[in-house]
């Protein structure tokens, strides 16, 4: 980021914007304000050729998978773009177009978390100053991002950009990243399928979080899974994980007469283990 200062008295005069507030309907050029404790604020300048290369940085670190990085790692780079605290549960927000969109903001290291009723997450920040505004998203999940730099009075973009993101998302038919199955999940996908439909040796497998026990019964689950596999008839195949993140999915199991969707969740743990279990019936398509 070479055109990027603290200072801005170190910035090229044929460079440096000036920052501007509405008086009585005239704008009045604000005095700028030197490096210092309202920096957290918004107080780099930058260009937005410079700030893009910081957003392309954090864009860069998803989805998951080459780790490579010269200056930091994704993974770093992920944590900080997870929830944190709550800040805010919306139940009345709107989409661009108007519509009822429930979301919910969360604040983390620096940045701002949203997920909306889409499903979609976006991170980023706004700032501020006396003269100036700014505000900038990204989303992880479709790997494209947005920054506005305004120069009037605490100026707030957050919208604009929105309606940006929105329209370059229908325009382009963009989709999301599709979510990769785990290593863990194929594991315990493998495990599960030996243990059914009878449960067998089921408490020393090894592979259920020490809660499960407690919610589910044996004799209720070997019940339930035999009745569904007497139904089924003969198992033509096991169907490939079809994950909802790292450590949620479902499969199916193909039968003669029905299929059998099973799905599970693990652990958030160093070694993932099996804690929520549902076994269901799928009519098969004429």
């Amino acid at each position: 980021m070479k055109d990027t200062y603290w200072e801005y008295a170190d910035v090229p005069a044929e460079q440096l914007a000036n920052g501007y507030r509405v008086e009585n309907g005239k704008w009045v050029k604000q005095p700028m304000l030197h490096s210092g404790a309202y920096g957290a604020m918004g107080g780099m300048l930058t260009s937005i050729e410079d700030f893009a290369k910081y957003m392309a940085l954090h864009i860069a670190a998803w989805p998951p998978g080459n780790e490579d990085s010269s200056i930091i790692r994704k993974s770093t780079l992920r944590q900080m773009h997870l929830p944190g605290v709550v800040a805010n549960i919306n139940m009345q927000a709107k989409d661009v177009r108007g519509n009822i969109c429930p979301s919910i903001q969360s604040y983390n290291d620096g940045l701002r978390y949203t997920k909306d009723c889409n499903n979609r997450e976006i991170i980023g920040h706004s700032g501020g100053l006396p003269g100036f505004g700014s505000n900038w998203n990204f989303l992880p999940q479709y790997g494209i991002g947005v920054v506005a730099f305004c120069n009037l009075t605490y100026a707030g973009p957050s919208q604009l950009n929105n309606y940006i993101v929105d329209t370059i998302i229908a325009m382009l038919g963009l989709n999301p990243y599709p979510v990769k199955t785990s290593t863990i999940l194929e594991q315990r996908q493998a495990e599960l399928v030996k243990l059914l439909p009878d449960w067998n040796n089921t408490e020393s497998s090894a592979i259920f979080a020490e809660n499960f026990f407690s919610d589910y019964f044996i004799d209720s689950l070997r019940k339930e899974a035999s009745g569904l596999f007497l139904k089924a008839g003969k198992i033509i195949r096991i169907g490939k994980m079809i994950p909802e993140n790292e450590l949620r999915g479902s499969f199916i199991i193909e039968g003669e007469k029905i299929n059998i969707k099973v799905s599970f969740t693990l652990s958030p743990e160093r070694s993932p283990l099996i804690q929520e279990y549902h076994i269901t019936e799928i009519k098969k398509d004429k």
